[in-house]
Formats: structure tokens, sequence, C-alpha cells
């Protein structure tokens, strides 16, 4: 039980890091060419290490891990959720760029809640009463955070980059069920996931780029910055965490996505102390109502 919660919560520490990288790798840049070089980072990355587990598997094994070689059905698998992270991640960059981290991260962080409720349906993770008062307060803080929006000059409501943001995070929540699906279901190893998983990004990614390039429809100048391959690296630790939490039978998915939005708290300092936005230190106490509640839904005993 202890060990898939703290990987759950040192999975957040480097979210939390991935999200600040991942802002200050767009700022005045060309969001989807940015995030077509950072995933390539990480692509490449892990095409070494299946090279490396190819033609020296006994060594690949003692070093990281050992796993059967999926079949042409898992990799579409696992393919089929590349298309779907890419999809996420193409209206959280495009958001990102537009919209201060203060306001992404915590829409973002609202994941769970979505998540919880197609697990619900899906998996039969009911929650108790103690995750339904959680659940209040934590909805209460989202609408005193939407008031205070105003202060941004932004629309909460009518905003359309918050509406990328949404679906973003809705994208991620059905992601998220699909990651509990293959790993407690179907039984993929979740190192197999990782490596293949970023392989299949570089084809997606690539795709993406191509056709945003043919429609001319990013017009800001594509600068490359070391914090690129960084976002990557950050988020390669992230997953591997994730995805090692998912293979403890105790591990409900909603819980574990709402500990690893712990990422708020990471993200939300680094946003005071480092990229200094104006904004952020008035979202202080429904940043912690978020913060409270989302932890209180980990922390409640299961129904």
């Amino acid at each position: 039980m202890v060990d898939w919660i703290l990987l759950s919560f040192s999975s957040a520490l480097f979210l939390g890091i991935y999200d600040c990288l991942k802002k200050k790798a767009v700022h005045k840049n060309a969001a989807i060419t940015t995030l077509f070089f950072s995933t390539t980072c990480g692509g490449f990355l892990c095409l070494g290490l299946l090279i490396w587990r190819h033609l020296h598997i006994s060594s690949f094994s003692e070093l990281i891990a050992d796993f059967p070689t999926p079949s042409l059905f898992e990799f579409l698998l696992i393919f089929a959720k590349s298309t779907l992270v890419s999809c996420s991640w193409v209206f959280a960059y495009l958001s990102l760029k537009h919209l201060p981290l203060s306001i992404v991260a915590p829409i973002r962080s609202s994941g769970p809640l979505w998540t919880l409720f197609l697990a619900w349906f899906t998996f039969s993770e009911l929650p108790n009463f103690s995750q339904l008062l959680a659940f209040s307060l934590t909805l209460g803080s989202y609408l005193w955070f939407s008031l205070l929006g105003k202060k941004d000059r932004l629309k909460i409501f009518g905003e359309p980059w918050v509406l990328c943001i949404l679906i973003g995070t809705w994208l991620g929540a059905v992601s998220a069920i699909y990651d509990k699906w293959l790993i407690q279901v179907y039984r993929l190893h979740p190192m197999s996931i990782l490596l293949h998983f970023f392989v299949g990004m570089i084809f997606f990614q690539g795709a993406v780029l191509l056709m945003v390039q043919r429609m001319k429809s990013e017009t800001t100048v594509f600068r490359w910055r070391w914090s690129i391959p960084f976002v990557s690296l950050a988020l390669i630790a992230s997953d591997a965490l994730y995805f090692y939490a998912l293979t403890s039978p105790d591990a409900f998915i909603a819980l574990v996505s709402t500990m690893r939005r712990g990422s708020l708290l990471v993200s939300f300092i680094l946003s005071l102390w480092i990229l200094r936005e104006p904004q952020a230190r008035g979202k202080l106490l429904p940043i912690i109502g978020i913060f409270l509640g989302l932890a209180w839904i980990g922390f409640s005993d299961q129904g």
C-alpha cells in the first residue's frame, strides 16, 4: 500500500517540474514545434533503450527491466495511447502558450475528478461519503478560482484557450482509464508501455507538426532552448513511476491520478519563485482549497 502511494507522489514531483519546464519552453515560442522536439528527444532516448534491449537483452534486463516483446496487436494498443495523449498534449500546449501557469495548472488538476467519474462506470471505483465531501471542497474552490480569474482579464467560461485546456484535461482522464486497463486488465508490462509509447509519440507529433506547417497556423518563430529536452526527461521519469504505481492491485486509478496532481503544488511554487507570474499570489487560497480537496480524496478510505 505504501509503495504505490510513494510512487504516485514521486511521480507528482517530476510532473510539477515538467509543467514548469514546459512553460519555459513554449514562452514566446512556436508551441507545436516545441512540443514535437521535446517529444522527439524523449522518443529517441526510449528508442535507444529498445535497441539496447534488442542487442544486449541480458544486460538490459539486469539494469532496467525484463519484459516480453509486444505483439503487433499490443503495439497497436500502445500506439492508441500515444494518439490519445498526443491529442491531449496539443490542446494543453496551445493553452499553456496563451495562459499563465497559475491558471493552467489548477484546471489540469481537475483531471482526477473526471477520472473518478469514468472509473465509476468502467471499474466500479465508487466514492464513499468522505470522498463526496472532498469533491464539494474541490469544486467549490474551482468556482472561487474562476471568479478570481477575472483579475487576469480572462473570461474563464468564454475564453477559447480555457476550452482548449479543458478538452486536453478530459482526454487525459480517458487516457488514465486506458492506462489501468492496459496494466491491470490486459497485463502489459509498464516499461514496455513506457518505451513503445514514447517512440510512437514521435510519429504522431511529426504528423501534427506537418499539418500545422501546411496550414501555416503557427506564426511564432521556433527557438531552440535547453529546457526542451529536459521537458521529456521529466515526463519520462514521472510516467515510469506512475505506470509502476498502477501495477499494484491496491492502486485505484482515481486515487493515483489524484495524488499525482500534487504536481500542482510544485508548479504553483515554481510559478511564484521562478516564472514570477503576476497574479499567482492572489490565487493562493483557492489553490490551497483545491489541493486539500484532492489530498482528501487521495487519503479517504475506499468505499
